[in-house]
């Protein structure tokens, strides 16, 4: 290709476009133990369908723009399902709630027509073919499945030991620049500082 210079150059260019978008990130990972992990192995925190990943409440991709948020807040990581994980991205929200209402948002529009799907009559089923009662047997136990889910997605209860806050703020810097003494002076210091991070990530930056 550099034998090219024009492909060469435009190759070049998309690299720098991609690396740029990303926030200069690409191969940079955030250190795993900043977040703690929450919720019940296996389960979807979302959904409770079958938990096949694990998604960061504050993404990994923000995360890494700004590194000295690791050190003010309490970060969670929840098991996830592959569809609400995905659905879920980058997006930033404060509360777990939200989180999993954006996800609803999103599933909703994405099964809008198998969540509308008739309901037949038995009378009605007996009359068809084989292979449409087959079908229709099939999209009625997929139907129920994402009911099930939805009805997950929309519930006001937190599952088993997920905490609605996803900005809880830490009462001790991680670097030991404070051990303990004036135990109530740093702590509002803290808490301040940590008002004014998310007063700019929510408000100014307007993520």
């Amino acid at each position: 290709m550099k034998n090219d210079p024009r492909a060469y150059m435009l190759l070049r260019r998309r690299l720098t476009f991609s690396y740029i978008a990303c926030g200069g990130y690409m191969n940079r990972r955030v250190n795993e133990t900043l977040y703690e992990l929450c919720g019940e192995p296996g389960v979807c925190a979302y959904c409770g369908d079958v938990a096949t990943q694990i998604d960061h409440t504050v993404p990994v991709s923000f995360l890494n723009q700004k590194p000295e948020i690791g050190r003010m807040f309490n970060l969670m990581k929840v098991h996830s399902c592959t569809e609400c994980n995905c659905m879920a991205s980058d997006f930033l929200q404060q509360t777990f709630f939200e989180r999993r209402l954006f996800i609803s948002g999103g599933f909703i529009r994405k099964h809008k027509k198998q969540l509308r799907t008739a309901n037949w009559s038995d009378d009605e089923i007996a009359e068809m073919g084989v292979g449409m009662r087959s079908y229709i047997a099939a999209a009625t136990e997929y139907n129920k499945i994402l009911k099930r889910r939805l009805k997950l997605l929309g519930s006001s209860d937190l599952p088993n030991g997920i905490r609605d806050d996803l900005w809880e703020p830490r009462t001790e810097l991680l670097d030991g620049e404070w051990t303990g003494p004036n135990h109530s002076t740093k702590a509002s210091q803290i808490q301040q500082r940590t008002e004014k991070m998310l007063n700019r990530i929510f408000v100014a930056e307007r993520w």
